[in-house]
């Protein structure tokens, strides 16, 4: 009882973290920031790339202009990184938010970070802006989006009434704006001026690497004393927090000078900043190689497209793509092994060197050197390679049972979501409503925003498939095929087709994903043209199709890329859409007609049958509206309606196509119908 309930908690804590507006506002916000993170840290790799020719052809060359371009760079991106997490949080704090106005919830915390951040008469430096004041500026822009959220709801309820009516909503929106703004910035500034008085600094950075400096004073450079370093890096990456940068300070006073100090005694200590770079933190922080090798031997497409992204900054220990890609941060399961790694890399490699199998890492090398030269360099010995080699494949085994719970985790929370977001959209269907995607809880939004892009990837991938249904005689034989939409999902299988359609529609990928279906189509009635004489291959078009400008021509080139025969492509639009389209619909069925396509009305029956489009001709043929097919065996009316709808098809020359025809009965009781 007490196992099962510990593995509830373990399970509502992962739930709760998944679903909290402040970490999923700071792990999108880091998303937003990788493109920066990429070219910063390759900029860092540019000046820093351990070849001492290079490094001093580099520094010559073009004068050094070209040296000094690329620190420009470096201080736009990584040199800026805070201010870029500010912006990049609070606007996704504001989208989570659902409000419709990212704007002020960005500039509040800018505004609440520079004031907070002020030194002196002089103000803010750009150092604020570094990464030593990401933890400062992470905490402050969230909860100034907290604050500002929560004080102007309140103040929107109180002045709710004073508007007069018709004032433009934009001015609307930023005069209530303006006293919630204030109080967060006052806010801000008296927490500042009390930290002054205080004599504190601002810099919780700073403030927490010097207790860390008097921790490690005290726990000293050895084995136990690695291990707490190496613990304290990692954990913090689970925050967002650089953990290697945050602890800088450390490795350069205290573990980088006990290699300078032991050199100069004859006494090189076993574990160095040289040795915790090359033999525990291989590829970057949570030895980020290990990992890439897990996600290589994973047959997964997701893992493999990561793995292309990120191996060969990893290479260089560049790992910020693969930390907030997979993600590391925030992420509880995959934080475990991102710590225990490097841990256990520490043991195996510190145990190696003090039973002499491997010489101590005597040598000082640059933090972007490779593995394996690294392993080389430092300790002067194939045997470092060697040792570097085993850790990579102890790490990875250590990684793989762990992405495979993460992957398990976000695949069951995924196909919870896309059930509930199924249940929800049939049920706006018996009411008549239009489910809409983007409003409503976060984990709604959150589902429909996966399947956008993932549908998005399938179009053009060509994974939407056409499956068909046979059409047939009252003499039992073959009078068409009706393509239907099926697109199968790589971890929920094969979604409700009506949901997919509304995904597609609300993404504004009608028209590719509507083409999509109607190629797919004549490429196979093109291969069924080969096999028959006559056949009719009916496919489902929407409104919003009919609609573009495109269609039409995209819809002719697709007749000229294939033969049919004397097949025909039928399109099928609905009552309901030869009503409500606009006035250019007849204009461009009737150009269609001319390149050879057919129509049928579908859903007829259903009372809003246009007369007027059965006049113009339009039309080869009506499909009866299911509902009254399924009772046509118990339902006298329903008999009698299609009755009259035959009649009148024959005296229109119209064929009459029925569905859910699934019994010998139905059958029998409309045998009066052309098509069955």
């Amino acid at each position: 009882m007490e196992k099962g309930q510990k593995k509830k908690t373990g399970s509502n804590f992962i739930t709760w973290m998944e679903n909290n507006d402040f970490v999923i506002s700071l792990r999108r916000g880091l998303l937003l920031c990788i493109p920066f993170f990429i070219i910063g840290s390759f900029c860092v790799l540019m000046t820093s790339f351990p070849v001492a020719g290079y490094q001093a052809w580099i520094r010559e060359v073009a004068q050094g202009s070209v040296y000094q371009v690329i620190l420009w760079v470096y201080n736009a991106t990584m040199g800026s990184v805070t201010l870029f997490v500010v912006l990049a949080v609070s606007y996704s704090y504001a989208c989570q938010a659902d409000e419709e106005e990212p704007g002020f919830y960005m500039l509040t915390s800018f505004v609440s970070y520079m004031v907070f951040v002020q030194a002196g008469d002089e103000g803010a430096s750009y150092a604020v802006f570094g990464a030593t004041w990401l933890f400062t500026g992470i905490l402050v822009t969230l909860l100034s989006c907290t604050a500002f959220r929560k004080i102007r709801a309140g103040y929107r309820r109180r002045i709710k009434n004073k508007y007069q009516t018709g004032l433009d909503v934009d001015f609307r929106n930023t005069v209530e704006a303006i006293m919630p703004i204030v109080f967060v910035v006052l806010l801000w500034a008296m927490l500042r001026c009390v930290l002054a008085f205080l004599g504190v600094g601002t810099n919780l950075h700073n403030f927490g690497s010097r207790l860390l400096v008097r921790l490690f004073e005290t726990v000293g450079t050895g084995g136990f004393g690695a291990a707490v370093y190496i613990f304290f890096s990692q954990i913090l990456w689970f925050f967002g927090i650089h953990g290697s940068d945050m602890l800088h300070i450390v490795s350069t006073e205290v573990f980088e000078a006990a290699l300078t100090e032991g050199v100069a005694a004859g006494n090189v200590p076993i574990f160095t900043k040289t040795f915790l770079d090359a033999f525990t933190l291989m590829g970057g922080s949570g030895s980020t190689l290990c990992l890439l090798a897990a996600l290589a031997l994973r047959n997964n497409k997701k893992d493999r497209t990561l793995f292309k992204a990120a191996i060969l900054p990893a290479v260089f220990n560049i790992n910020e793509i693969v930390l907030f890609g997979l993600p590391v941060v925030l992420n509880p399961i995959m934080i475990i092994p991102f710590v225990l790694v490097p841990l256990a890399q520490l043991l195996v490699a510190g145990l190696s060197m003090y039973l002499g199998l491997v010489p101590v890492a005597s040598v000082q090398v640059g933090w972007t050197t490779p593995v394996l030269f690294s392993g080389y360099l430092c300790t002067g010995s194939i045997a470092g390679s060697i040792l570097q080699a085993v850790l990579l494949v102890m790490g990875t085994m250590i990684y793989m049972p762990f992405l495979k719970l993460s992957e398990e985790r976000s695949e069951k929370t995924l196909r919870q979501g896309i059930e509930k977001l199924r249940d929800e959209m049939i049920a706006c269907e018996e009411r008549g409503e239009t489910i809409n995607f983007r409003k409503g809880p976060k984990e709604k939004r959150e589902c429909a925003r996966t399947l956008m892009r993932d549908l998005r990837e399938a179009i053009d991938n060509g994974e939407i498939w056409t499956y068909y249904q046979p059409q047939i005689t009252n003499q039992n034989s073959v009078y068409g095929v009706e393509a239907l939409l099926r697109w199968k999902h790589p971890v929920a299988g094969f979604l409700y087709p009506p949901m997919v359609i509304e995904l597609a529609r609300q993404n504004d990928m009608l028209d590719d994903f509507g083409i999509t279906l109607i190629e797919k189509a004549a490429q196979d009635l093109e291969y069924l043209a080969k096999k028959r004489n006559l056949m009719h291959m009916a496919v489902n078009i929407l409104p919003a199709q009919m609609e573009s400008e495109t269609f039409c021509e995209r819809v002719e080139a697709i007749l000229e890329k294939y033969d049919f025969g004397d097949c025909i492509l039928c399109l099928e639009i609905t009552e309901q859409m030869a009503l409500s389209t606009s006035g250019a619909v007849p204009e461009r069925m009737a150009r269609l007609k001319r390149a050879g396509i057919v129509f049928h009305m579908d859903d007829f029956g259903m009372g809003h049958s246009s007369m007027q489009y059965l006049q113009s001709n339009e039309f080869e043929a009506v499909k009866l509206d299911g509902s009254l097919v399924k009772q046509v065996a118990e339902n006298e009316r329903s008999r009698n309606i299609i009755a009259g709808i035959h009649q009148m098809a024959l005296s229109l020359h119209y064929e009459v196509i029925a569905e859910y025809v699934e019994t010998e009965e139905q059958r029998r009781n409309g045998r009066h119908r052309d098509r069955c």
